[in-house]
């Protein structure tokens, strides 16, 4: 393998790491919130891209990508506090409840995936790229798209990062991480931070 082909999968990796590492993000972020796991969240992404072509591509609303993306965020947010009310909430305080709220996330999952089978067929659709254009890099091309998802990927990262550890927000959704009970005495809305929390892990 030449030098180029090697850059060029090293280059797709990335992008393909950038979109893994953002969607495991907000898994993660309701595992250790809530201790619970949230089975629909790869159907909730696919909502959300789904949301996001509706608005952005000239077949349906015809706003843009930065439209779709911005309603689509604001859209999957609200959803997930929807869901969090009614697949998690009713079931939190059971001794069985990861159970339970896998099974009624399994089903969140398959209702949502034959949703989308129903609003948008079974024909794939590509939302417009963020930028057009290509790019050298590496000896090797990338897509101007691509490489906005290598670098906005991280700086996301962060700033949930920073909201985690900088924010009375952050600080809340840790403190009922490491002791709900504790939280609850020291006035913090738990009920609440878990709403949030469900809403910004599918945003």
């Amino acid at each position: 393998m030449d030098t180029a082909g090697l850059y060029s999968i090293i280059l797709s990796g990335l992008v393909l790491g950038s979109l893994y590492a953002l969607m495991s993000t907000g898994l993660s972020l309701v595992w250790g919130t809530l201790r619970l796991f949230n089975f629909a969240h790869g159907s909730l992404v696919m909502l959300g891209a789904y949301i996001a072509w509706t608005v952005a591509d000239a077949r349906g609303l015809g706003l843009g990508v930065w439209a779709g993306l911005i309603v689509a965020i604001l859209a999957m947010f609200v959803i997930g506090i929807l869901m969090e009310r009614v697949l998690a909430r009713p079931f939190a305080k059971r001794g069985n409840a990861v159970i339970i709220v896998l099974l009624t996330t399994l089903a969140a999952s398959s209702f949502l995936d034959n949703l989308a089978q129903v609003l948008w067929g079974p024909r794939m659709k590509r939302l417009p790229p963020l930028l057009d254009g290509n790019v050298s890099l590496l000896q090797t091309a990338i897509s101007r798209h691509e490489l906005v998802i290598i670098i906005v990927a991280p700086l996301l990262l962060l700033a949930l990062w920073l909201l985690l550890k900088g924010t009375r927000l952050g600080i809340a959704i840790r403190a009922v991480e490491q002791n709900r009970r504790f939280a609850l005495l020291v006035g913090i809305n738990v009920p609440l931070i878990y709403a949030v929390t469900f809403g910004l892990s599918v945003s």
